[in-house]
């Protein structure tokens, strides 16, 4: 061979020069280690990768998490509103039963005022007269 060959991986023979063991072992090792570098980049490159779509599948889910969170939130202040809603009506319910009672009461109380005051005008001969105003009031005068 008259001329200079260059292998693929940069060794570059002289004329005449052959191919020796040191020649293929230095080829060999220089190839090695290009591989290794190699996978070394497509290894990280890889990795790279990989935590990219992590980090984009956990903000998804951050971000899926984050509106399960509000959701949750929403519903817990619905229940609690719902909740109070219920309290405040029953409490409401109740309250009003207790004034009806108390009305009752009243009416009880006021009727056997009335029933005492026709009572004791019958027995008077009618000395006093008794009159109910717009507002309920009752008012009792003597007769003149």
């Amino acid at each position: 061979m008259g001329y200079s060959e260059e292998f693929t991986d940069g060794i570059v023979l002289k004329p005449g020069e052959r191919l020796t063991k040191d020649n293929i072992e230095q080829i060999t090792m220089k190839t090695l280690d290009e591989q290794i570098k190699q996978m070394d980049k497509e290894y990280k490159e890889g990795m790279k990768q990989r935590d990219k779509e992590h980090n984009e599948k956990m903000k998804a889910k951050s971000g899926e998490m984050d509106e399960m969170d509000k959701t949750m939130e929403e519903e817990w202040h619905k229940a609690i509103e719902e909740g109070l809603y219920k309290a405040m009506k029953k409490e409401q319910e109740e309250g009003r039963k207790k004034v009806k009672a108390q009305v009752q009461e009243m009416k009880k109380s006021l009727d056997n005022l009335i029933g005492e005051l026709v009572d004791s005008m019958e027995k008077e001969e009618l000395k006093y007269t008794a009159q109910r105003t717009d507002d309920g009031k009752l008012i009792v005068e003597p007769l003149d």
